[in-house]
């Protein structure tokens, strides 16, 4: 008796196991091998500066064939990551067949010239594009190392702390009214910082980066200096110790 009850449970056991594995199949045959489930819309939201379809592209998804149960939105959104202008993508599955990616844009903050090209860059030093016909009069313009190499995408350690170097230079210039009159910064040389005020026809050799309060009395001298030589093309030369020497202008082209 106890070996018939036995007989039947691991015969009702065998059939449910049968059971489960014919429906498990069965439902993973319909959700991976029929077309319910394939994605056939992909929604790309909050993009301006790069359209839809490249992002939709560098996504890897295919609509029609890709699978949403298939689909790794970490890694679609690395593929989408890889484009420049691209900081941020969030991918969501919208069951039962469509995707969204929401993205955040990096804003273009300056424009560097290396080598007679120019690129436009964010904040923290991502290459975005190469920009043809650059009007210098136009835009601030901005020289690094003389030995960048922007094929990387990104500016190396050195020329970022630079960047960092304009933003405060940028900061102190606006404390004293003449920001928005420079025009270029070259940095190429540590030793002696160049700016360039197109409107008034002046370069000014700013000497090196020291602090803000170094910084603030070179940018009196230089608003001072461009009141006084109004109207007159040349150089403002304040790479000097402001405490032993006067401050010289000199007219002449650059």
């Amino acid at each position: 008796m106890r070996k018939s009850r036995k007989r039947i449970r691991l015969i009702k056991t065998i059939i449910y196991t049968i059971l489960s594995i014919i429906l498990l199949s069965a439902l993973f045959s319909f959700i991976f091998f029929t077309n319910v489930f394939s994605v056939k819309e992909i929604v790309v939201v909050n993009n301006a500066k790069v359209d839809g379809e490249t992002i939709i592209n560098n996504s890897n998804i295919n609509i029609g064939t890709s699978n949403l149960f298939l689909v790794d939105t970490t890694q679609v959104s690395d593929s989408i990551k890889k484009i420049p202008y691209i900081e941020n993508a969030v991918v969501s599955k919208k069951f039962p067949n469509k995707i969204e990616i929401s993205v955040t844009e990096r804003a273009s903050s300056y424009v560097i010239k290396v080598n007679e090209e120019y690129y436009s860059i964010d904040i923290n030093g991502t290459i975005l594009e190469k920009i043809e016909n650059v009007d210098e009069t136009q835009n601030v313009i901005i020289v690094l190392s003389p030995d960048l190499d922007v094929s990387k995408g990104v500016l190396d350690e050195a020329n970022i702390n630079k960047l960092k170097n304009i933003e405060i230079i940028n900061q102190v210039a606006k404390s004293n009214g003449v920001n928005d009159l420079i025009t270029r910064f070259d940095m190429s040389n540590d030793s002696n910082i160049i700016i360039d005020i197109a409107s008034e026809g002046k370069r000014v050799f700013l000497g090196n980066f020291v602090d803000d309060m170094s910084l603030n009395v070179k940018f009196f001298w230089l608003k001072t200096m461009i009141e006084q030589e109004k109207g007159k093309v040349g150089i403002i030369y304040l790479n000097v110790d402001l405490n032993k020497n006067k401050v010289v202008f000199r007219e002449q082209n650059f």
